[in-house]
């Protein structure tokens, strides 16, 4: 693994054209971002943005991860992984941005976002790995297995607590930023809220068809879950009452990407069909939607949004295409 830094004649280029993307697209109204930025030109396999938006990081077709400072607009380092290497398929950021989590099929490594440098590679014994979460610490970190299980490591201590509430396959897990709490979502219909400490189930959250999104409020006031068809539901947490039901007129609607507000009012959420949406909590209504940039050579026709992040004035959207955009958030929002 070979750690590359980004030149200044490189970080200059970048600003330039950043900047200059910025004018353009912000006089072009609304619906448009007001700023954007290639990070990867042949597209990513993977990419993640830290919860407030300052962190991007893409994973190539080429085997690299690349670590981007959205605020200073540029490149800060290249991570080689080498051509043996697993292609990396899932990306997650601590909530605090100071870690991230990179995975293929069966490994995943844990890196230092200040220093660049990888904490480690570990392998799971069996079962093709669906989705990770990492916490505040950098040490906890959680896992879903595509034979039911749900894999909490502290990878310093070496304590492993396997879950086995789901009947079958998991598809999406989340941790909150202490690492006590879980969520998992299955294709047995279910998602499940349970604690790391002794794997009980503190909530159960049914759903009509496969759990394929779920979601921590961060400030542990509320969670989100999604189905594979129309159900998308934000509970109040830890009583499990439902706070609103996603409004959308689509007859099937999936999610890809998911994130609360800081104030936990708001609801940011992607799709694989290139749309970024924004949500009331309390009510479930759609305040506004966008949609993520494509490459202009056609090589990608559609985009998927793989993360979406708030700032004060700011929303954050990195895609398959290789983008990050930045959003400017209703003034009722802000």
């Amino acid at each position: 693994m070979n750690l590359v830094y980004a030149s200044s004649h490189a970080l200059r280029q970048l600003v330039i054209l950043f900047t200059t993307a910025t004018l353009l697209l912000a006089c072009s109204g609304a619906d448009q971002p007001a700023g954007r930025i290639e990070q990867t030109a042949e597209g990513s396999s993977a990419a993640a943005l830290s919860a407030d938006g300052r962190w991007a990081i893409h994973a190539s077709i080429h085997h690299n991860l690349a670590l981007w400072d959205n605020q200073k607009q540029g490149l800060i380092y290249q991570w080689q992984l080498g051509e043996n290497s697993s292609p990396v398929y899932l990306i997650r950021f601590s909530p605090n941005g100071e870690f991230v989590i990179t995975a293929s099929e069966a490994e995943f490594a844990v890196w230092s976002t200040a220093s660049g440098e990888s904490l480690g590679w570990y392998s799971t014994p069996s079962g093709r790995l669906r989705d990770i979460a990492i916490d505040d610490s950098g040490d906890n970190i959680l896992y879903g297995l595509t034979d039911g299980r749900a894999v909490f490591l502290n990878r310093v201590t070496g304590r492993r607590l396997e879950f086995l509430g789901h009947q079958e396959k998991i598809n999406a897990v989340d941790l909150s930023a202490n690492g006590l709490y879980a969520i998992t979502g299955g294709s047995d219909y279910s998602a499940k809220l349970w604690s790391t400490e002794t794997a009980q189930i503190i909530q159960q959250f049914n759903h009509p068809s496969r759990v394929t999104q779920v979601r921590f409020d961060q400030q542990g006031r509320y969670v989100f879950t999604a189905d594979s068809l129309k159900q998308a539901r934000i509970w109040r947490i830890p009583s499990g009452d439902m706070v609103s039901n996603l409004n959308f007129k689509a007859r099937q609607q999936v999610f890809s990407a998911a994130r609360f507000s800081k104030d936990g009012q708001w609801l940011a959420t992607g799709s694989p069909s290139r749309e970024l949406a924004l949500w009331h909590v309390e009510t479930g209504q759609k305040v506004q939607s966008w949609q993520v940039g494509t490459q202009s050579d056609n090589r990608w026709r559609s985009a998927v949004v793989y993360d979406v992040a708030f700032s004060d004035q700011w929303l954050y959207s990195i895609s398959s295409a290789g983008f990050t955009e930045t959003w400017p958030l209703p003034d009722q929002v802000k």
